[in-house]
């Protein structure tokens, strides 16, 4: 699988928007990767179940859980992370694009 900045980045060229100056592209870049990693995440919790995501949620809430024991917890889910995360990967890409 692709890498989320090398993707945004293809996402860029393939849109055309390729004479912008430096910090604009990169300021671009960092909102694009932002909203797709929130679309992600939103799409892993959508495919918890409730206990899952009210567990998650508490989780989350704990201040001495770390991100590696979130992450963990979510791979230990038996979601397909995989195919979750290149499902919302295609969808940003064609609404981005004007595909859909």
């Amino acid at each position: 699988m692709q890498d989320i900045d090398g993707f945004i980045k293809s996402l860029l060229d393939e849109k055309g928007i390729t004479d912008t100056d430096s910090a604009t592209r990169s300021a671009l870049e960092q909102d694009m990767r932002s909203t797709l990693i929130s679309q992600i995440n939103e799409a892993i919790i959508i495919e918890l179940s409730d206990e899952e995501a009210a567990k998650l949620a508490s989780m989350a809430k704990n201040p001495e859980v770390t991100n590696r024991e979130l992450e963990d917890f979510i791979e230990q889910s038996g979601i397909n992370l995989t195919g979750v995360t290149l499902d919302v990967m295609t969808r940003f890409r064609n609404a981005y694009l004007g595909m859909e």
